[in-house]
């Protein structure tokens, strides 16, 4: 990375040159059973990765930064159905992302908008899903999802920062219907379809 900053008057304010690398090796575990005939059921664990990097936008040399990486470890069980001769499919899961070193943009005590590092955060939740062919033309869908989201590992110093603060860009609660209708014209047909998503406040 390759910075020269120039102030509005023409004068060099800093510049800087910065070469780093990082690397991981990531890994996914998981099991399956086949309950009876409609049912399954799974649970898996995996961890992802990512890049460290800088903060390319900082005003001064002194709010430069490197980021760490950042890195999750991900965890899941679930089920996944099929029902009524097949005309409904149900699937539900309950997962928990353990992260570490989160990459967050935050303002700094200048006012400069910065990419950082924030605390680690745990994110878990259930998500569920049904799909129903109510007739051979009607189809309907449904889904909802929440995610209970908590800073954790921060300092003192940072306490009124993160203690008690929902996470960022995690809503509570969203949740989503959709439904098409097939209306055969001749040899063939027209597709109706409506849909509507509610995402919670975040």
């Amino acid at each position: 990375l390759s910075i020269i900053s120039i102030r509005t008057t023409g004068i060099e304010a800093f510049r800087l040159n910065k070469k780093d690398s990082w690397s991981k090796t990531d890994w996914r575990v998981s099991i399956d059973g086949q309950l009876d005939r409609d049912v399954l059921a799974y649970a898996s664990a995996a961890t992802g990765f990512k890049s460290g990097g800088f903060n390319g936008r900082a005003g001064s040399l002194a709010a430069f930064t490197t980021l760490k990486p950042e890195s999750v470890t991900a965890y899941e069980i679930g089920l996944k159905t099929t029902l009524a001769d097949g005309r409904l499919r149900f699937n539900i899961n309950y997962y928990v992302n353990d992260y570490k070193d989160l990459q967050l943009t935050a303002f700094d005590s200048t006012g400069a908008s910065v990419l950082t590092n924030a605390s680690s955060a745990t994110l878990k939740g259930i998500e569920a899903e049904v799909l129903a062919q109510v007739t051979r033309e009607w189809q309907f869908s449904a889904n909802i999802g929440t995610i209970d989201g908590k800073y954790k590992d921060f300092s003192a110093a940072n306490a009124a920062t993160f203690a008690g603060k929902q996470l960022k860009q995690a809503p509570k609660q969203q949740w989503g219907l959709g439904t098409s209708y097939r209306l055969p014209v001749g040899s063939d047909s027209i597709i109706f379809n409506a849909n509507a998503k509610h995402v919670g406040d975040h």
